[in-house]
């Protein structure tokens, strides 16, 4: 899934039974397709997929004047940045904190714009939350609970 933090706009979401480069390409491909990608920032878990299917999705022809097929290149504005969570006893013990690609000055800039605080972190919160509200509300009846939803018909439906 994907979703726009200051607007909570949700440009949709992509169903499969596996998290791969397919599932992730889908669904940049959605983002890509709601507008210009010239000032976009990228948060993601530490999946190596996301940065590389960016790259391919994002970018651009960039014309040079001479014959032959254009180079393509990322915009400037596009950034990526990684949120690693380190797992012991299957707690967080800590949450490592990188940007793949653009600078620490406009990556907390986009940061400050999108989540209003001057102490604006790298994270995944937002998009863990929506995933959180469309598992409870595609559960199966049941008092309080977080249960899986057993066909992936029901949750492409539900989405």
């Amino acid at each position: 899934m994907a979703i726009s933090v200051s607007s909570r706009l949700w440009p949709g979401g992509v169903v499969s039974a596996t998290r791969d480069r397919t599932l992730i390409g889908a669904v940049l491909t959605r983002v890509a397709a709601c507008g210009s990608v010239a000032r976009v920032l990228l948060r993601t878990d530490g999946l190596v997929s996301y940065p590389r299917q960016a790259v391919r999705r994002f970018r651009q022809a960039v014309r040079s004047g001479r014959r032959g097929r254009p180079r393509l290149a990322l915009p400037a504005g596009v950034q990526i940045a990684q949120a690693i969570k380190r797992y012991a006893r299957r707690r967080v013990r800590a949450v490592e904190r990188r940007i793949v690609r653009g600078s620490a000055a406009s990556v907390a800039a986009v940061s400050l714009a999108t989540q209003g605080k001057a102490t604006a972190a790298i994270n995944t919160a937002y998009i863990e939350r929506l995933n959180a509200t469309c598992r409870a509300r595609l559960a199966v009846p049941v008092r309080r609970g977080r249960a899986t939803v057993r066909r992936v018909a029901t949750l492409g439906c539900g989405m």
